[in-house]
């Protein structure tokens, strides 16, 4: 808003010397002072007094203009802002959704893992259960092979009874 910037008494006097002191008005915007938008002084023909109307109409004309002045740039201040807010906004979401893949690959990762050690202690599972079969019908054919070169063949088959049982027991414990 225009504010007048000096104002001296309304009636010309005379200062030392016989020169008459004239009065000044001077209306330039707020915050650039070095700019003057208007000014009057007295005159001969016209003394400050008498251009009051045009001085008031200037100064409702520069007040509606420092308003709308002020409305324009509170309205590129809110632009601005609402496009600050959308930028973070977006870079919140890309950076949830960036987590949100790496919390996925790193879920899928340690699933692959678990599967991979269940896959790898089936193995060891079978390989463990191809060894017993295989040392039960070792057991098994050296007792009947055993039995058969020692005993008559009804004491063999009780023999190859116990050592499979000996050897199904050892395991189990």
């Amino acid at each position: 808003m225009a504010r007048p910037t000096s104002a001296l008494p309304s009636s010309p006097s005379k200062k030392k010397g016989g020169q008459i002191e004239r009065l000044c008005l001077v209306f330039s915007r707020e915050r650039d002072r070095s700019n003057t938008d208007k000014s009057w002084e007295d005159r001969e023909e016209s003394q400050l007094e008498n251009q009051l109307t045009e001085i008031l109409v200037q100064m409702l004309l520069s007040a509606e203009a420092s308003y709308r002045n002020g409305l324009a740039r509170h309205r590129e201040w809110i632009i601005e802002r609402k496009a600050e807010a959308e930028a973070e906004i977006k870079w919140r979401l890309d950076e949830a959704e960036r987590k949100a893949r790496e919390l996925q690959l790193k879920s899928e990762r340690q699933r692959i893992g678990r599967l991979l050690s269940q896959a790898k202690a089936f193995d060891r599972a079978n390989q463990i259960r191809t060894y017993v079969e295989s040392a039960r019908l070792r057991v098994a054919e050296t007792a009947k092979r055993d039995s058969f070169f020692m005993v008559g063949p009804k004491e063999s088959t009780r023999s190859t009874k116990r050592s499979t049982r000996f050897f199904a027991k050892s395991i189990n414990d």
